[in-house]
């Protein structure tokens, strides 16, 4: 990934399905697909431009009018994108320092601030040359300029690096003056998206700050002095930033841990009072949160207990204050990785501690909500009585609403305007760099409008496309237009700011939702009314018919059905019936997809033994070794499906397609005999268990409350055409949600045959999304259960494999949990959420649960330590084929569940449209900012 790690604030927006926002795909930029062909035996005509680089940063654009509007919002200074959904006030709207994980709120993350940004400059220019060959048209395509980016000192105006031997080096620059890449002969360049580099010594993007950070022992950020916190009405205020509000920011992270919380001056009765605050998030300060992202400090290098050492964070040398971090004992540091998880990582977003000192008041007139029936009375009563650093970080009362939440970032947060059904941020006028507040090209403000309720997908993107010629909205989804509308833009291309993108995933899990082996138990104990699964698909998936008890998260010995039994041998009947390219495919328009079923980043490095050496050094290049889909009898043996053998190859599913009826083009090219096993496997289920009810119910919840009309209809062709023909009794529907509780509902509330999923990665490796299924899908108490029963697991040599080298990692010394592996499966689904966070400082009994170990001396890591160490290891120790081949069996061990993001496409190249008369620059493996756009100029 970039430093994206296991995700706490869950979109309930697809935000790539309505416009390319943010999503994990190079965006990069406007570019006209011109008419005529171009010619690249002529070399590049930008080359000369290209030798200035300002022309690179700033490129020449002109104003289009279009019909005469097109221009209508830049020219007003203001971005809109519009959401094919009901707006529904959830959480903390815009503070963001209580989170954790990486950036995925576009408008939130534009009104914080950081020690440390990314920002992007340019766009893209790319263009297309097609050559007729006798076996019809070949299409390639040059970068003639890319889009760059570099680090800019935002709310540290200076990194202090002491080196090993104790010297100290300042940079106080962020200046650039060069690209790292340069072009090829013929003046083209090989990525559309290049980082800038600095010949200035003393700049963070010079090598002589890279040769720095890589002898560093302490690295320090100098605060920016006279940095003001303003109001969201745009008011400055008397508080200035100091280096504190970053470590009360990360208090407030550490916080969101319910152990931690309540032992360090909040309470279970806080707890609930506080809920009352927080707009539709009924997880709020929850029993069972846990923090999740500490290890990733250690696993760069980094003391992270130093973080919690006010003494050690906050440091101060004459009149600057700093913020410091340091290496942890003798081990080595990658401090380049540590400086990027921070920038865009909520950790690391200051809290305003002097605003949070001062308090709310003295009575409940000072508390903030937009819940009209909260009692402020017995809240204030109740929360008054915080202490130490529940009090010190303002956790029960601070940012429930945009009014008691204070900012200092590039925009302002404001509220919800109920005519418009816009949610919107303005310009910060007392932002530090008075450069961009007074630049011309600026936003002004950025909003994002939603429906009254949602519509159907093919009038809303209809509407849209006429809401985008009048200038009325910024964005379009290229992709889920109607190849009518396309053909329209194309004809038209450079008036429609037709672009092109390379889709190029190296830092994220495409997954957001995966099958379960382990339920989980209803959030706060609100079981889902009504169930999203019957007892029978219960029993068939987890071997617990009682659905009371499966909300509670109360199923004895899981593994055994859903991993060793039936729940996978159904799983994997149900993922092996389906043609997955003629869906991929079917779930977009005018793209050419291959299906991606496993979620792992397509475009990281496999990072094996032998990765520079080797055929296949990333996942897209093994999608056809990837995508062979197998069923696992009983007895933990691959099923043969007649003539197809033991391993269902994708290609004889496609080929297959081509003769079939519309409705059959979806079923895989086996499906008559996995049909034949299914019936096997239901006959002896109800044979076994012949007073449960004869069908098998359960849900397809959806994702997003904005559901994508192509994805929805071509799902519900999959769970009619293929599941319900495969056995007529399975019953399978796909739920649509209108809003964010009764998504959370579908999700959280326990009964669901699913699981939320969000990973982004920590380093630019497959150990890094292993690493990601380790404990939200659970495959490390998953690997226990492989290790104590192999015979179940014949079909799984490489999870075998990897069960056995876990085992003897976790007997080393200084890896030993405080829970045996062995025990990790035989736990609950209640206790196995758990888990991760108890394993270096619990021990656990079956009758009594976790208890805590008061002995300091015996702790161990915690489960997020130890999996991270795991797998970078594990990672460098095997070869790029073993690799593969163990993501080949993880993936068919789950199984596949439906997602929009399904698919990858077969080129990296593909067509996005966005309005021309904005410079939008690109977002590749890092995070796009919305303070990055600008508008283009009319020419004076």
């Amino acid at each position: 990934m970039t430093t994206k790690r296991k995700v706490l604030l869950y979109s309930t927006l697809s935000i790539g399905s309505t416009a390319s926002v943010v999503a994990a795909t190079i965006s990069c930029g406007p570019t006209s697909v011109e008419s005529e062909n171009f010619d690249s035996s002529k070399g590049n005509p930008e080359r000369e431009k290209n030798k200035v680089l300002n022309n690179i940063l700033n490129p020449v654009k002109k104003v289009e009018k279009g019909s005469g509007t097109l221009n209508k919002l830049a020219s007003a200074h203001t971005f809109r994108r519009n959401i094919n959904s009901e707006y529904k006030a959830s959480g903390l709207p815009f503070d963001l320092s209580y989170s954790y994980g990486g950036n995925q709120l576009p408008l939130a993350d534009a009104t914080t601030g950081r020690l440390v940004t990314i920002e992007n400059k340019g766009e893209a220019l790319i263009k297309e040359e097609v050559k007729a060959t006798p076996t019809g048209n070949e299409e390639k395509r040059y970068v003639l300029r890319p889009a760059v980016w570099k680090y800019r000192l935002e709310l540290a105006d200076a990194i202090v690096v002491t080196k090993k031997d104790g010297t100290k080096v300042t940079f106080d620059s962020d200046e650039v003056d060069a690209l790292k890449e340069q072009p090829n002969e013929q003046g083209f360049f090989e990525s559309p998206y290049v980082v800038l580099t600095s010949q200035n010594a003393k700049s963070i993007n010079s090598k002589a700050f890279e040769e720095a950070l890589k002898d560093a022992k302490q690295v320090d950020f100098r605060m920016r002095k006279n940095v003001t916190w303003s109001n969201y009405k745009g008011e400055a205020t008397t508080h200035k930033l100091t280096a504190n509000d970053f470590y009360v920011g990360y208090l407030r992270t550490y916080s969101y841990s319910t152990a931690f919380r309540r032992a360090n001056g909040g309470s279970k009765e806080m707890d609930e009072r506080s809920r009352q605050l927080v707009a539709g998030d009924n997880s709020w300060a929850s029993d069972k949160q846990t923090y999740g992202n500490e290890y990733l400090m250690g696993l760069y290098g980094v003391d992270s207990k130093l973080v919690r050492d006010k003494g050690k964070f906050v440091t101060k040398e004459g009149d600057n204050e700093f913020v410091s971090f340091y290496q942890k004992g003798t081990e080595n540091v990658r401090w380049d990785l540590m400086i990027k998880n921070l920038t865009d990582s909520y950790e690391w977003v200051p809290a305003p501690s002097e605003y949070i000192e001062k308090g709310y008041g003295d009575n409940a007139n000072g508390l903030k909500t937009v819940n009209t029936t909260a009692d402020l009375n017995a809240i204030h009563l109740e929360i008054s009585k915080a202490k130490d650093i529940a009090k010190l970080t303002g956790y029960y009362w601070y940012g429930t609403t945009f009014e008691n939440t204070l900012y200092l970032g590039k925009y302002v947060g404001q509220k919800f305007d109920p005519t418009l059904k816009a949610e919107s941020v303005i310009l910060n006028k007392n932002y530090w760099d008075k450069t961009f507040v007074n630049d011309p090209t600026r936003l002004q403000v950025i909003q994002q409008i939603y429906e009254q309720k949602p519509v159907d997908g093919k009038q809303f993107n209809q509407t849209l496309f006429n809401l985008y010629k009048s200038g009325d909205t910024s964005l379009l989804p290229y992709s889920q237009l109607e190849p009518a509308v396309q053909d329209t833009i194309k004809k038209e291309a450079k008036l429609f700011g037709l672009t092109y993108s390379q889709e190029k995933n190296t830092s994220s899990f495409t997954l957001r939702g995966m099958w379960s082996l382990s339920p989980d138990a209803a959030v706060g104990g609100r079981e889902q009314k009504p169930a999203s699964l019957n007892t029978t698909a219960a029993k068939l998936l987890f071997g617990q018919a009682d659905l009371t008890k499966l909300a509670k998260g109360e199923v004895d010995n899981v593994f055994d059905t859903s991993a060793a039994g039936t729940g996978r041998t159904f799983r994997q009947l149900l993922s092996a019936a389906v043609n997955w390219s003629h869906y991929a495919n079917e779930i977009s328009t005018g793209v050419q997809q291959k299906p991606w079923n496993w979620g792992f980043a397509t475009d990281a490095k496999i990072g094996g033994s032998n990765q520079e050496t080797t055929a296949h050094k990333t996942l897209r290049s093994a999608l056809d070794e990837l995508n062979k889909y197998f069923v696992t009898g009983l007895d933990g043996n691959k099923i043969t499906l007649g003539k197809y053998g033991t391993d269902l190859n994708l290609k004889i599913s496609e080929d297959a397609a081509l003769n079939a009826g519309a409705n059959d083009k979806i079923k895989s090219a086996a499906f008559a005999e996995l049909k034949a096993e299914m019936k096997k496997l239901l006959d002896k289920f109800f044979t076994d268990n012949p007073t449960l009810p004869k069908t098998i119910q359960f849900d397809v919840p959806a994702r997003y409350v904005n559901t994508d009309d192509k994805y929805y209809n071509t799902t519900v062709l999959v769970l009619d055409q293929v599941f319900k023909q495969l056995d007529p009794r399975i019953d399978a529907k796909f739920i649509k949600v209108a809003n964010g509780d009764e998504l959370r509902d579908k999700w959280l509330n326990g009964r669901v045959a699913f699981k939320l999923m969000g990973w982004g990665y920590d380093y630019d490796g497959l150990g890094s999304g292993l690493d990601g299924m380790s404990w939200q899908p659970l495959m490390l108490p998953l690997l226990s259960k492989i290790n104590s029963a192999h015979d179940k697991f014949k079909a799984f040599p490489e999870m075998v494999k990897t069960a056995k080298e876990l085992d003897e990692f976790l007997k080393e010394e200084g890896n030993k949990p405080t829970i045996p592996f062995a025990d990790w499966h035989t736990l609950q689904p209640k206790d196995l959420e758990e888990l991760a966070e108890h394993l270096g400082s619990y021990t656990y009994d079956k009758t009594k649960g976790f208890e805590e170990i008061k002995d300091k001396t015996k702790l161990g890591l915690d489960g997020g330590s130890l999996s991270a160490k795991f797998w970078i290891n594990f990672q460098t120790k095997h070869t790029n084929e073993e690799l593969l081949k163990l993501v080949n069996e993880i993936g068919n061990m789950y199984g596949v569940s439906f997602a929009a993001s399904n698919s990858v496409q077969a080129e990296l190249f593909r067509p996005t449209v966005s309005n021309p008369n904005y410079v939008y620059p690109v977002a590749y493996d890092n995070h796009f900012s919305f303070g990055d756009v600008t508008v283009v100029q009319p020419k004076k």
